[in-house]
């Protein structure tokens, strides 16, 4: 190895380890001394243009993830960048061409979720960009997602309409009513255009894609006049959510049910898995009431009375883990981590649970400073959003290189080092855009490796260990 390259390694693994550590101004010290030694480098490019986005430095994080663009053009994670920064910056239309290239280079590589978000992204920054239009409408139709097929069918033939293509955007339509001609919007799009109307622009979208979607969905990122403001919630607070709108959908229905035997109803029909309402006879009304009265005061941050209640509807019947990682959110809430511990346990095993109760579970062992239990649960917690990353074929090598990881930590000794694992998981998952800020590190840390760089990892420092092992986890994406 050159003295060059010894160089340049040691910056960008200097580099790694503050980004690790979330020292994004040291981080941005070592990744340009890196750049340095090599110009045109797209990892050190990359990497210092994330540094410099946590900074909020966008113009600047701008210049690297645009030469880093130029220097890999069939990478689209560059191009991705690219966006989301020309959106911060205000600039719209740049944006939505970058989301759009981005969207096309998914696709090339067969990964046709990320180009859908891609194009999502283009429409939301340009409502009127008819190429992703076009590209989602035929996207979704080949997955056989019709309605949305539809809805981007009646974008497109708007968009034709008012560039003064009406024979076009007539075939358009007739294409949404092809495979969807019993959907709402489009037969309302139909009578619009015989009654010799023309379709309303596409808007810029708060949730669906044009002017005829009902359903929400979030927006991928923040816009400029966001600055500041996070998107999304975290694991914790998304699984929350989660356990009330199960838990209010229950009453909902039931109230809605006029059959004598309500009694049979239960969670399971909403959520697939065990457990449920064993309320004993004569029991259900009350067992509704006292989870109403929980949602209620849960709602209105009464958070003695909501456990109250909702222990009671525990005890007259309701078992499942909806009701017991919201009663543990409640204890902890409360700073009664035992009790919370208690509750959290009964719903980790449940899948749709299981992230956000294993980060609880955490914070209250720290809180109690059981930071060798506490250092479990967080890399766990870890493992179980890494995987959410990832497909389920790679689920078994995910496995692979954290089981050892987690097995090293059990015997670990050194209370520092628990504390500063503890640490560093909650802040990179206990924050809002935390799917995002992991996609980030994970990409970061793992471009452009070899297996024959890693240095064994029982070798290692522990935040390297953890840094390595977001580089192997990659290895199968390639």
């Amino acid at each position: 190895m050159t003295g060059q390259e010894k160089r340049y390694q040691e910056a960008l693994e200097q580099g790694h380890s503050a980004a690790w550590d979330q020292d994004w101004s040291r981080a941005t010290a070592y990744y340009q001394q890196a750049l340095d030694e090599r110009p045109n480098d797209v990892k050190a490019l990359t990497s210092l243009g994330l540094a410099l986005f946590e900074m909020r430095e966008y113009a600047e994080a701008l210049e690297h993830y645009a030469r880093a663009a130029e220097l890999s053009p069939e990478d689209p994670v560059s191009f991705e960048k690219k966006a989301i920064l020309h959106e911060r910056l205000g600039d719209d239309q740049k944006a939505a061409s970058s989301a759009a290239q981005a969207a096309e280079l998914h696709l090339k590589r067969k990964d046709v979720k990320k180009a859908i978000e891609n194009w999502t992204l283009a429409v939301g920054a340009h409502p009127e960009h008819l190429r992703a239009h076009a590209r989602l409408a035929v996207v979704y139709e080949q997955i056989g997602q019709s309605s949305k097929a539809a809805s981007e069918y009646l974008i497109v033939a708007s968009l034709l309409q008012h560039a003064g293509k009406k024979q076009q955007g007539q075939q358009a339509i007739e294409r949404a009513m092809r495979i969807a001609p019993e959907n709402k919007k489009v037969k309302r799009a139909v009578s619009l255009v015989q009654r010799g109307m023309m379709l309303p622009k596409p808007a810029r979208p708060h949730g669906g894609t044009g002017p005829f979607e009902e359903d929400q969905k979030p927006q991928l990122v923040a816009t400029s006049g966001q600055e500041g403001q996070e998107t999304g919630l975290s694991p914790v607070e998304e699984t929350r959510q989660l356990a009330l709108s199960l838990l209010a959908q229950v009453i909902f229905e039931d109230t809605e049910d006029d059959t004598p035997n309500r009694e049979d109803r239960n969670l399971a029909s909403i959520l697939k898995g065990s457990g449920g309402v064993n309320a004993k006879k004569g029991s259900h009304t009350r067992l509704l009431m006292h989870v109403s009265q929980a949602i209620q005061n849960q709602t209105q941050r009464n958070f003695q009375q909501a456990a109250a209640e909702l222990k009671e509807a525990i005890n007259t019947g309701l078992d499942h883990p909806a009701a017991h990682y919201n009663l543990g959110y409640l204890y902890l809430e409360l700073d009664q981590t035992g009790m919370a511990l208690k509750s959290l346990r009964k719903s980790v095993s449940h899948a749709d649970f299981a992230l956000g109760a294993r980060l609880l579970m955490g914070k209250a062992l720290t809180t109690g400073e059981r930071w060798s239990e506490a250092s479990i649960e967080y890399l766990e917690a870890l493992k179980l959003a890494d995987a959410s990353l990832l497909g389920e074929s790679q689920e078994i090598d995910l496995h692979q290189f954290y089981d050892p990881l987690i097995d090293a930590q059990e015997k670990e000794e050194d209370q520092e080092k628990q504390e500063q694992l503890c640490g560093n998981v909650d802040n990179i998952l206990l924050r809002p855009n935390w799917k995002e800020h992991l996609e980030d590190m994970r990409e970061q840390f793992s471009q452009n490796r070899s297996e024959e760089e890693f240095i064994p990892w029982q070798k290692l420092c522990w935040k390297h260990i953890v840094i390595r092992l977001w580089m192997l986890s990659q290895i199968s994406n390639a």
